[in-house]
């Protein structure tokens, strides 16, 4: 398994080979692997069996209302990321409106965190109950395929493609798709999907069902074969508009540094060099020594896998 995880494969053919490495550990009936915003906790794209278009809607609805059994983001904040449903499935609201119809009684549900930063979850359904034996061997996986998805976003295009202006998805009250713009139908078409799944991409779901149920404007970022999109969610009336759009320098920057595990100060090091401060400039800023400026620079260099300034500004695509 750690073999498969260091492997430095793309987030969806790490998923696809996960499935069968995790099966012969534990036996499982279903299966979804999420990525994750680490920074907001919300999903980012799905490989699994494939949920319809409505189902998901529904789920991320549940999700979001955070009134179910082991919600996501609890389980990426809380000191055991790993959890079943038990012996009542019928207390948790996802399992009675989807998975019980279709035969599930359990669910294990685990946050794939990496030193405190969650990069997906892991999903596994079975007709009968887990084990806590089986529970604890999840659980000893964690930190491994957090750190295969962590490297896999590493490895995302920067943006190649040419500008596009933004588009915009407007759903329901009920999480359903109502309209498109073609220019959202251009962006969409660069944002890697499950073909089992259906209805847009999840990244979006999951946010437009945010903003219907806090009622604010929230944001994420995903990945796309045109490099890294901005993801805006308002909250209407009628329901949520979504806005994609290229993401902001800041975002692309803030992604890559936390992907590459560079502590906070070594980040603030890295935007300091971005603005073109001295080494004398940036010790005065972050009130520190040149030598501590010199080692975290080296420091950050080093888990960028870069030799100098010029590098870190082509890694960061800037």
């Amino acid at each position: 398994m750690r073999e498969l995880c260091r492997r430095g494969l793309d987030a969806d053919t790490f998923r696809r080979l996960l499935r069968a490495r995790l099966f012969a550990l534990v036996p499982f009936d279903a299966y979804c692997v999420n990525t994750a915003d680490p920074h907001t906790l919300d999903v980012t794209s799905s490989i699994g069996d494939g949920l319809d278009a409505a189902e998901a809607s529904r789920l991320f609805a549940i999700e979001h209302a955070r009134t179910d059994v082991n919600i996501l983001a609890d389980l990426a904040r809380a000191r055991i990321n790993v959890a079943t449903i038990g012996a009542h499935p019928e207390r948790s609201e996802r399992m009675r409106a989807i998975f019980l119809p279709r035969g599930y009684v359990d669910e294990l549900r685990a946050a794939l965190v990496e030193h405190g930063r969650c990069w997906g979850y892991l999903h596994l359904f079975r007709t009968t109950r887990f084990t806590p034996a089986e529970k604890r061997i999840i659980a000893s996986l964690v930190k491994d395929v957090a750190v295969a998805l962590r490297s896999a976003g590493a490895h995302t295009p920067n943006g190649a493609a040419g500008p596009v202006a933004p588009g915009v998805l407007t759903f329901g009250r009920d999480g359903m798709l109502r309209k498109t713009t073609s220019t959202a139908h251009t962006l969409l078409d660069a944002i890697p999907v499950d073909e089992r799944h259906g209805g847009p991409p999840h990244a979006i779901v999951s946010l437009a069902a945010a903003a219907n149920a806090r009622g604010v404007t929230v944001e994420s970022a995903v990945a796309s074969r045109r490099g890294p999109l901005r993801l805006v969610a308002l909250a209407e009336v009628e329901g949520a508009v979504v806005i994609v759009d290229a993401a902001r320098r800041a975002q692309i920057v803030d992604a890559i540094l936390t992907q590459h595990r560079l502590s906070s100060r070594e980040q603030e090091v890295c935007r300091a060099i971005l603005r073109g401060l001295s080494d004398k400039e940036i010790a005065t800023t972050l009130v520190v020594g040149i030598e501590t400026v010199k080692a975290h620079t080296r420091a950050a260099f080093a888990k960028l896998s870069v030799s100098g300034r010029g590098g870190l500004l082509a890694k960061l695509g800037v």
